[in-house]
C-alpha cells in the first residue's frame, strides 16, 4: 500500500474508510474504519481481515452485518465478478472453495453453497 494512501486514510478522521482486494481483504483502514470493522479483526493489532471469511465463518460476522441474507448475497456477487476478472487467481479459488466447505460445517447446512 503506498505511503500516499495510508496518509489519506489517517487524515479521515470523521469519517470510517478502508481499502479492499478483489477477495474483499480489508488491507488499510482509517481510525475509524477500524473502530467500526474492529469486531471482524482476529485481534487488536492485527493489519487486515477478510470480510468474505469473517461474514461466512465467524458468529461475529452474522451479528455484525445488519442484513446478513442480503450481505451474503452481496458478497457473492463481488467474488464472482473478481473470478470472472481473475480466473486463474488460486487464492481466490482456495478462498471460494473454504468458504463453501467450511460454512457449511459452521452452520449445520450448505450456507456458502447454496449462493454459489
Amino acid at each position: 500500500m503506498p505511503d500516499s494512501v495510508l496518509r489519506v486514510l489517517a487524515s479521515m478522521t470523521d469519517t470510517p474508510a478502508f481499502i479492499r482486494n478483489g477477495r474483499l481483504d480489508i488491507l488499510a483502514t482509517s481510525p475509524l474504519g477500524r473502530a467500526l470493522y474492529a469486531p471482524l479483526f482476529p485481534g487488536p493489532t492485527a493489519k487486515t481481515t477478510d470480510i468474505a471469511r469473517a461474514r461466512f465463518l465467524t458468529p461475529e460476522g452474522r451479528d455484525f452485518f445488519p442484513d446478513w441474507e442480503a450481505g451474503v448475497n452481496t458478497t457473492v456477487v463481488l467474488l464472482r465478478t473478481e473470478a470472472g476478472r481473475a480466473p486463474h487467481d488460486t487464492e481466490l479459488t482456495g478462498l471460494i472453495g473454504e468458504l463453501v466447505t467450511r460454512s457449511w460445517l459452521n452452520f449445520r447446512g450448505p450456507v456458502a453453497e447454496r449462493y454459489w
